[in-house]
């Protein structure tokens, strides 16, 4: 099978060079049409309050419990109200604020992506400042008391978003799955095409074949005779040499 789709790819190789170049100018063209994205994101991690730390206390040992406010902000975030929000900023950004799966402990990561690095950038500094008022916002709503407030920090934040070439390797990839597959389907139907057109000459061929063969070995003789059987199969017209050979019998049997 596999030596077969080789051999028809080596008959008709300029087929497959055909398809080869037009695949990659269509991927070379789909790398510079496809958009740009950039991403930024920021850490931020919410300490316990005061009045659970106390004077001398260290917030760092005392983190444990505060995953639940933590995926609460979270979640808030993920409410249309919050969408609206971000799209008055930029409608053609995309984020997403949840718990940071790859730290042990209430911190929120914030993953911005948009169409330039300035929008990408803005988006991510506003939903950096709405985490601590969000955070702020809930505690008071449940009537907490102000020295039990849980507060924030940010623990890392891009100053540079980066490019995120994700779309243009996905609409590359397809592009050249699409040209292998249409290259490969091309060159079956050129070769098969060219050897139905192939075959049918050589059968035309083989059916005058017979006939110039009698035509070249026919000796002269045999012309002749072929010629006099003609003549011998037509019919012959009575003259008057033939009449007067029949009469002659006639008129010798009245003398008698």
């Amino acid at each position: 099978m596999v030596s077969n789709v080789l051999r028809v790819f080596a008959r008709r190789w300029y087929v497959v060079l055909l398809g080869v170049l037009l695949t990659a100018g269509l991927a070379y063209g789909a790398a510079l049409a496809a958009p740009s994205e950039f991403r930024s994101r920021a850490l931020i991690l919410l300490l316990p309050s005061q009045e659970a730390v106390g004077e001398d206390g260290n917030p760092f040992l005392a983190l444990d419990g505060l995953e639940q406010p933590a995926s609460l902000v979270a979640a808030y975030f993920s409410s249309a109200a919050a969408q609206e929000e971000v799209a008055a900023q930029s409608e053609t950004a995309t984020f997403s604020v949840d718990l940071d799966a790859q730290v042990r402990g209430p911190v929120i990561l914030i993953q911005v992506t948009d169409e330039t690095e300035a929008q990408s950038l803005a988006t991510l500094g506003y939903l950096r400042d709405r985490v601590p008022e969000e955070l702020r916002r809930l505690q008071e709503g449940v009537g907490a008391p102000a020295s039990s407030f849980i507060t924030s920090m940010v623990l890392t934040s891009d100053a540079e978003a980066t490019r995120d070439n994700g779309a243009a390797v996905r609409l590359i990839i397809a592009v050249l799955v699409l040209g292998a597959i249409g290259t490969g389907f091309l060159t079956f139907v050129v070769d098969g095409s060219l050897a139905r057109r192939a075959s049918r000459r050589a059968a035309g061929g083989r059916d005058s074949e017979p006939d110039a063969l009698r035509a070249t070995t026919q000796a002269p003789g045999d012309e002749r005779a072929d010629q006099l059987a003609e003549e011998d199969s037509l019919p012959h017209p009575r003259t008057p040499s033939h009449r007067a050979e029949r009469t002659r019998p006639q008129n010798r049997a009245r003398s008698r």
